[in-house]
């Protein structure tokens, strides 16, 4: 009897945890999932996405300003520095690039009655993307090579009302 207990007792102490086995088991299989969730979440792609949207944002500011200038002077501003700089300000100051902390790509027509606002965009799955080599899209006056880091070409862009960028 008393050998017995001394065996249930032995058993009882070794049945209390997890095996190495068993817990190996666990740690791979919550490894696979959380990889599996972040393939799914892809939080580069979201970052990139943030991104594209504050420049959106950011070109829209500007737009806004730019027609508020030409109400004032009838005439648009020949750069962005202006709309900080002028009597009255319509900006606290010009937003840029959220990434390269760059000037975003400014043209305004010489006669001052049109003007075209250009940026990168990195996804390239935007609904509002346009292809600056391909003619027949609505950015076909975007420069090359110059948005961004100096190497992408623009393919996002805003213009004054009486155009299209």
């Amino acid at each position: 009897m008393k050998l017995r207990q001394l065996y249930l007792s032995q058993f009882r102490t070794f049945s209390k945890g997890f095996t190495l086995i068993e817990l190996l088991v666990v740690i791979g299989v919550i490894g696979v999932l959380a990889a599996g969730l972040v393939v799914i979440i892809n939080p580069a792609g979201q970052l990139g996405r943030a991104r594209d949207a504050e420049r959106k944002s950011d070109l829209s500011l500007i737009q806004k300003a730019r027609e508020v200038y030409y109400d004032d002077y009838s005439k648009y501003p020949d750069a962005l520095t202006d709309l900080v700089s002028a009597s009255a300000k319509y900006m606290e100051e010009v937003p840029q690039d959220p990434t390269e902390k760059t000037d975003y790509v400014y043209f305004v027509e010489t006669n001052k009655q049109l003007y075209r606002l250009y940026t990168h965009l990195e996804s390239s799955k935007d609904l509002q993307l346009c292809n600056p080599d391909d003619e027949t899209e609505n950015c076909y006056n975007a420069p090359q090579d110059v948005c961004g880091d100096g190497e992408s070409a623009c393919n996002y862009g805003v213009s004054s009302p009486n155009t299209s960028p």
